[in-house]
């Protein structure tokens, strides 16, 4: 019985998710993926099958779960009344991909994605620093060719519950109204327009009465480049950042209680659509629904919330970032980054996955992002990640209640059904920070990971190491649980440049911290696996003991050329799994591995140390002939390895039925 020598499943969309087999006794065990199918809402299987595709997980391992778009797609998230937080607006809903705006003039959408063209130039940055490709948002206005005036009203009140925490407590906003649907009235003669929102498109329903007309439906966009129709029907609208689809349409009847579809189609000009309908009975209610879909197509989307828990009830937990709901005032794509348009959000599923029972969003009036969430044992919530906002909300007696510089670490405390923000702190130093991921121990501490450029990044007394070492290094910190007092706090760095990007606890609460480093001068330890820099940058795993004192291992792992560690995690027996990519074809792997040969300019690893980091395991390459890198590992009951992570491989390995 062989580590990591079987690839259970894959299913390779935006993510990928795998799973290794421990056992040849696990090697028949697959997983239910046909249910991942489908990218669009109203057309994807029900999310009670859908269920069944999850795993079930260690209770203790409780960070960032494998998890793919397409749970989210079809989740429907409410509309929010504008009550004064947002200007110029009646309606509008923060999904998952984007905000969709609704006014008393039309639709707007605001939609993140990476910059493509940013994101080639900069490749090597984003392998070399861990930090993602920059995010540009495409502003798209969608109005309704029409001489009525649009008269937005709410429709079935949401059993969300959305809060707002932004800016100081006076702006601090609780059970926001929200709403299924919003309701436009009749737009067009005889013609009535629906909208909902789901995790990442916004369906337009357009019902036609007796006495109207399809012919009469016309929609106008503004900050486009142009229209066109796909081969399998999609309406294909051209944007400067690339190309943005809506679900081909579909048209019904209800006749004596039967639903008949009906052939339904684009008509396009330049800049506006319609819809060319077969023959249907002008006596009975027409009905013609589309998607915006929040996909680019051709190009890498932006991703939504992977951070990801589940509470002790199965709740699922998600965070990442959003675009704000500070209503775009143009048509146009600009660079997010420079115009400060990110809030973090938590979101709160239900355990089935049917419905969403709360949102928060957190932030203050500059950009504000989120890497990692976790709970401790009694189901709070806790979320680290970077802030350039000296308005983030921070709570009275909270460690550190003012930003140093322009962008700095936070951690947040939420409770359990999102409604309060507990505790809030700023963590950095008079330079940049970034919190990158966050766990808790058994006594419910905190522990956080991230990189500083800060020399006076706060650490302790009996720490490991009180020295910055260089151009960057890497920090853990351990906060209590009311996120009042930094119980210790230490770096760890060598010379150069080093990134800390995952962070785990292991069953005596020895904490692991894997990431990236370009320093020959990393501290590892005697007897570790690898003490010696292998390349241009190499994978680091370091073990330190619960009160931050001690280094008790350390170890490199890598080839000649790059590396980046990008999580980290255990398994019952505590040993240690690491994943994250490589473009060095002498990486190490091991006898009987799944895949010892490197396959494209960048790979995919896993590897499986023992806890002392003395001795490696296993390890693998994963991938085609072009580029991939793993983004998160997570290990079920049976100790079955789960990778998530982003292909552009068309020959990237996957299996019968995935």
């Amino acid at each position: 019985m062989k580590p990591l020598t079987t690839l259970v499943a894959v299913l390779v969309l935006f993510v990928f998710i795998i799973s290794f087999s421990l056992s040849q006794a696990n090697a028949e065990q697959e997983i239910d993926s046909k249910n991942l199918s489908g990218l669009e809402s109203t057309h994807s299987p029900q999310l009670e099958s859908e269920k069944k595709a999850l795993p079930e997980f260690k209770s203790e391992d409780k960070n960032q779960r494998p998890l793919s778009h397409t749970k989210f797609s079809s989740l429907q998230v409410p509309f929010i009344k504008n009550e004064g937080q947002v200007d110029d607006i009646v309606y509008y809903a923060n999904t998952f991909a984007g905000t969709v705006f609704v006014t008393k003039g039309g639709l707007t959408y605001s939609i993140p994605t990476e910059n493509l063209k940013a994101a080639d130039m900069q490749f090597d940055l984003e392998k070399n620093s861990g930090l993602s490709a920059p995010i540009s948002v495409a502003v798209i206005r969608e109005e309704f060719v029409t001489t009525k005036n649009l008269q937005p009203s709410p429709h079935q009140r949401s059993k969300t519950a959305v809060n707002y925490f932004a800016g100081k407590e006076e702006n601090w906003r609780t059970n926001i109204s929200t709403f299924d649907s919003v309701d436009l009235g009749e737009v067009f003669p005889n013609v009535d327009v629906r909208l909902k929102a789901h995790g990442n498109n916004v369906e337009k329903i357009f019902e036609v009465k007796p006495g109207g007309n399809p012919d009469y439906i016309r929609m106008a966009f503004e900050g486009i480049n142009g229209l066109g129709v796909s081969d399998t029907g999609k309406l294909l609208i051209e944007t400067d950042l690339g190309t943005i689809s809506m679900s081909k349409p579909v048209a019904y009847q209800y006749i004596d209680g039967v639903k008949r579809l009906i052939d339904v189609s684009y008509e396009v000009g330049s800049n506006s659509y319609g819809f060319l309908v077969n023959e249907y009975d002008p006596n009975v209610p027409l009905v013609i629904d589309p998607l915006l879909a929040s996909t680019f197509v051709g190009g890498s989307s932006q991703e939504i919330g992977i951070f990801i828990s589940l509470d002790s009830s199965g709740n699922v937990f998600v965070t990442g970032q959003t675009t704000s709901s500070d209503f775009p005032t143009t048509s146009a794509v600009y660079d997010e980054n420079q115009n400060n348009n990110r809030d973090v959000f938590v979101s709160k599923i239900s355990n089935d996955l049917s419905g969403l029972s709360a949102s928060t969003f957190l932030g203050g009036t500059n950009f504000d992002t989120a890497s990692s969430l976790s709970l401790d044992s009694a189901d709070n919530v806790f979320v680290t990640g970077r802030t350039g906002s000296s308005d983030f909300p921070t709570t009275t007696n909270a460690y550190d209640q003012i930003l140093d510089d322009f962008r700095e670490g936070y951690v947040s405390k939420l409770s359990n059904d999102l409604s309060t923000l507990s505790a809030s702190t700023f963590l950095g130093g008079s330079s940049s920070e970034t919190g990158r991921s966050l766990s808790l121990d058994s006594a419910d501490n905190v522990f956080v990971t991230g990189e500083t450029l800060s020399s006076d990044f706060p650490t302790t007394a009996g720490s490991f190491d009180q020295n910055y070492g260089g151009r960057g290094d890497v920090f853990v910190s351990k906060l209590s649980n009311d996120l009042s007092t930094l119980s210790s706090s230490t770096f760890i760095g060598g010379s150069e440049f080093e990134f800390g990007l995952s962070l785990f606890l292991d069953s005596t609460n020895n904490v692991f911290v894997t990431g990236r480093t370009t320093s020959f001068s990393f501290p590892t330890t005697a007897g570790s696996f690898d003490q010696n820099y292998g390349g241009s940058g190499d994978v680091f795993v370091s073990k330190l003991s619960n009160d931050l004192s001690t280094l008790s291992s350390s170890t490199f792992i890598g080839g000649s050329r790059n590396e980046r560690g990008s999580s980290v995690s255990l398994d019952s027996a505590d040993n240690v799994f690491v994943v994250g990519g490589t473009s060095s074809s002498d990486f190490p792997t091991t006898s009987g591995s799944f895949d010892q040969n490197h396959g494209g300019s960048f790979d995919v690893f896993v590897s499986k140390l023992s806890n002392d980091l003395s001795t490696l395991s296993a390890s693998t390459f994963l991938g085609g002939s072009s580029s991939e890198t793993g983004r998160s590992l997570s290990l079920d009951s049976a100790d079955n390895v789960f990778v998530t992570g982003q292909t552009v491989s068309s020959n990237f390995p996957t299996t019968a039925g995935a």
